[in-house]
């Protein structure tokens, strides 16, 4: 069996860290902007949107996208 150097382990734990908090901050900005995109579209849309509401699933949708 092959032996890591603590410090060798420590510097890839370090980096996989780092590389997580990244990838995590990259997910955020990203569903910043789809929140940002789909509150806009529903504000340009309201009147189409609301003229679909016949039966609830317009109303479900615009619920289900303003949760984000």
């Amino acid at each position: 069996m092959q032996r890591i150097p603590l410090e060798r382990s420590t510097s890839q734990e370090e980096e996989k860290a780092r590389r997580a908090k990244l990838a995590q901050e990259r997910r955020a900005k990203i569903m910043a902007q789809m929140s940002a995109l789909q509150k806009a579209f529903i504000k340009e849309n309201s009147e189409l949107l609301a003229s679909m509401e016949t039966d609830g699933y317009i109303l479900n949708l615009y619920c289900i996208l303003i949760a984000f």
